[in-house]
């Protein structure tokens, strides 16, 4: 009797996941928007506030799962129609409001202010923060924007609270919205600052500041810290999402920074901030300095500069 040879089964050939075409095309769209945004075919804001469609990157990571067995065409299909959808999104956002933005100029007058309190919470917009001229007036705004809503102000005893918030969007995505917050640089002064989206530029060189707090989303920033006023140790509080930060330090004013990069680089000037530690940084004269500054700084995303 013979006996019939075992044959092994040929090994199925693995099969490869298919080619997603989502990204492919996100990345194309993605650079025509950056070639638009540099020509200034696009408004400057352009990249900060198409930001928003992030949560439209999850969509686009589940349907390509869930179609990655599908046929080719389909796939192809799935993604063109994606696209299409975020191209008219983005284009909804780049109409201009049907509203006309209309100037908003609010003046504090001094009365008995004798210390003053800032609170700023804007959604989309460029913020400059600046010292006062020749004046007696402890503040003057100037706003611009749909956006743009009457400033709150409020006095307890001597001390006066200005409140700036931003409603809702009514205009265009892409108006021009701009704050503009000038203080008067003798009367001591704490402010506490939001921006989500856009650019923020804050001179406190010459203001008289007690304590800085500013929370940006995806922004960038350049701090210019105050070069002096009541002794003491002058607390600075920088807390950013993604972006920028430009931290500069007068140059004869003492400070600590303690940095937190997240994923980022930094660049310290350590010839007036020697490193003291891990991502800390101190001048020589801060123990000694009746007059200085801690600066903390946090940011998820980007690069950090200090000078």
């Amino acid at each position: 009797m013979s006996e019939n040879p075992q044959t092994t089964p040929e090994p199925r050939p693995s099969r490869r996941p298919a080619p997603s075409f989502f990204f492919p095309i996100l990345l194309v769209a993605a650079g025509v928007v950056l070639l638009l945004n540099t020509t200034g075919m696009l408004p400057r804001f352009a990249w900060w506030r198409l930001w928003v469609l992030w949560p439209a990157l999850l969509i686009m990571i589940g349907v390509d799962i869930l179609l990655r067995r599908a046929p080719a065409l389909l796939r192809l299909l799935a993604a063109l129609v994606v696209v299409v959808l975020l191209v008219g999104a983005a284009y909804l956002m780049l109409q201009p409001g049907h509203e006309t933005a209309r100037p908003i100029h609010t003046v504090v007058e001094p009365g008995r202010i004798e210390t003053g309190d800032v609170e700023i919470d804007i959604g989309i917009g460029q913020l400059t923060i600046e010292p006062l001229g020749d004046t007696t007036n402890w503040a003057e705004v100037d706003l611009f924007g749909n956006s743009a809503q009457e400033p709150i102000v409020t006095q307890f005893n001597n001390t006066a609270r200005l409140e700036i918030t931003q409603k809702g969007w009514t205009g265009g995505w892409f108006e021009e919205s701009r704050w503009t917050v000038l203080l008067n640089p003798r009367i001591p002064t704490t402010i506490n600052a939001h921006v989500g989206v856009g650019q923020c530029t804050l001179d406190l060189t010459r203001l008289n500041l007690t304590r800085l707090e500013l929370d940006t989303g995806v922004a960038e920033c350049t701090v210019n810290l105050p070069a002096g006023g009541e002794s003491g140790t002058i607390p600075i509080e920088i807390d950013g999402g993604v972006g920028a930060l430009h931290i500069l330090v007068p140059e004869g004013v003492a400070a600590q920074i303690r940095l937190d990069p997240g994923l980022g680089g930094t660049q310290v000037d350590t010839q007036r901030f020697p490193e003291a530690g891990e991502d800390f940084y101190r001048s020589a004269d801060y123990e000694t300095a009746t007059y200085r500054l801690d600066v903390t700084v946090d940011l998820g995303v980007g690069s950090i500069e200090v000078r």
